[in-house]
């Protein structure tokens, strides 16, 4: 047959299903859209299915039956009519093959059914239209689809533990398949109902806070832009607070606190930033801001040996602004929430649920999570488990030990180190006299090359434990390295002059 190609807009999919069935097509039906390709599958102009899928074996096993139920062959035939009916927009091109066999493929589907139960026309007349006078395949999904409610095939989505309820079989069936994270598309392959109803169900679920989302898109932290004079104002105004009340504290230690942030920024919403949990009122909003903003003010680089960084504090100072003018204000705190998932916004099951967001409640659910991640580590899936701990800092994260054992299975992977060091710096503020985290972290930071980082760790060890013979060794090693390196000695250029 002739080469196949062109766009959904103006081919519908059934009716390209049907021409390849006139034409005894043996190959593979190609679409691309969105940075996805998917696949139909036809020999002799029928279409059969990979043979590891689901769909696949439920086709061979009613093939195989002598007397099997019409209906359920329909029905079976629905169902792929759903699987693909969001197959619109894109291009699609036909790969033919000289393999009729079918290799590993099961079928035949019946592929003039599927195309009548898609919409298009199977009379004679038809077949023979032109390509203009056929009608364009209808568009796509409106907004309140369920399934663009849900984030589409690929968004991953979990049951919420140890929540009560009375459920339907549907149901009941979402928030089993639904105990460890899967793509609605691998739902609905296996899914025992229509897509519709499924679909139906799991928005259902999700509005009444059973499933939750792994897959919230993240928001930049300067969601909202405020105006460089409020932002100079403030600066002006923590100047002056300055002035009159110096922060006190050890220098050393401020220094440290003061360089973590800077690497760290970036990485870091607006409740991180102040230092505070995502169910802060508005007086610790207030407070946390006024010491974090004296702390990181630009007036106070020369004092902490920062002057060639002023002006990324000046950065990182208007990021703190940003956090506190936004957290601050009841609306803009609520979208923000709503937009990253955090706080009350987050925690509540339903905007009129009163008891959702006690805090005993947040904890119980978020042991939870930290629960199954380490029965997932047990069973050597890191992935689910650090997916379980995210989960467990985003909904109580005043728990050292979550962001710890989060910083410890990022570690094991070496292109997610500033992450573990992210996650590390966390559970240390929450536990600020324990060492042997504070050991990791420094191990980390020389892996990333960032040896001054690594020095204050080991220099704040000694500080809490002045004997700890491994933190005296490596310290006086780093302090010797960054001493050469700061001669030139460190590399290339300083043996080549050392040997002139």
């Amino acid at each position: 047959m002739k080469e196949m190609q062109g766009e959904l807009a103006t081919r519908a999919l059934p009716d390209l299903v049907r021409d390849l069935h006139a034409a005894e097509a043996t190959g593979t039906l190609e679409i691309e859209m969105q940075g996805q390709r998917r696949k139909l599958h036809f020999v002799r102009g029928e279409i059969y299915l990979p043979a590891a899928t689901p769909l696949a074996r439920r086709l061979a096993a009613l093939l195989a039956e002598e007397h099997s139920d019409g209906h359920e062959l329909t029905a079976l035939v629905q169902r792929m009519v759903d699987l693909t009916s969001s197959w619109r927009e894109g291009s699609y091109r036909f790969l033919e093959s000289k393999d009729d066999s079918g290799g590993e493929l099961v079928g035949p589907l019946p592929t003039l059914e599927f195309a009548r139960l898609g919409g298009a026309s199977t009379s004679p007349e038809a077949a023979e239209a032109p390509t203009e006078s056929r009608p364009s395949a209808p568009p796509g999904p409106p907004a309140t689809d369920p399934l663009a409610k849900l984030g589409g095939e690929r968004a991953r989505w979990i049951t919420v533990p140890k929540r009560s309820g009375s459920f339907d079989p549907a149901e009941q069936w979402v928030l089993e398949q639904l105990r460890q994270p899967r793509t609605l598309r691998d739902l609905l392959e296996d899914s025992p109902v229509p897509r519709a109803e499924l679909l139906e169900t799991a928005a259902k679920l999700a509005a009444a806070g059973y499933l939750r989302s792994l897959d919230r898109p993240r928001v930049e932290t300067g969601a909202f832009e405020f105006q460089s004079e409020t932002l100079q104002r403030l600066r002006l105004r923590i100047a002056s607070f300055l002035e009159e009340k110096p922060l006190d504290g050890d220098l050393e230690s401020q220094r440290s606190r003061v360089m973590e942030l800077l690497a760290t920024r970036e990485d870091l919403d607006h409740y991180q930033l102040l230092g505070i949990g995502p169910f802060a009122s508005t007086d610790e909003v207030q407070r946390a801001y006024e010491e974090m903003a004296r702390l990181v003010h630009p007036l106070r680089a020369e004092e902490l040996g920062l002057a060639e960084s002023a002006g990324a504090l000046t950065e990182l100072f208007d990021s703190m602004t940003t956090a506190y003018l936004t957290l601050s204000d009841n609306e803009r705190r609520r979208d923000y929430d709503r937009q990253h998932g955090l706080g009350p916004e987050a925690a509540t099951v339903t905007e009129t649920s009163p008891t959702a967001a006690r805090q005993e409640e947040r904890e119980e659910l978020a042991r939870s999570y930290f629960e199954r991640a380490m029965a997932y580590e047990a069973r050597a899936e890191i992935h689910f488990a650090i997916e379980m701990l995210t989960l467990a800092t985003a909904t109580d994260p005043t728990h050292a030990e979550y962001f710890l054992n989060l910083g410890r299975l990022q570690a094991r992977n070496p292109n997610w180190l500033r992450r573990a060091a992210t996650s590390y710096l966390r559970g240390i503020s929450l536990s600020p006299r324990e060492i042997p985290p504070r050991l990791e972290l420094a191990r980390i930071l020389e892996k990333l090359g960032e040896l001054p980082r690594a020095r204050v760790q080991y220099h704040t060890i000694l500080r809490i434990d002045s004997t700890h013979q491994v933190a005296l060794a490596r310290r006086q090693e780093l302090e010797e390295r960054i001493a050469a390196e700061n001669r030139g000695e460190g590399g290339l250029l300083g043996r080549f002059f050392r040997k002139g």
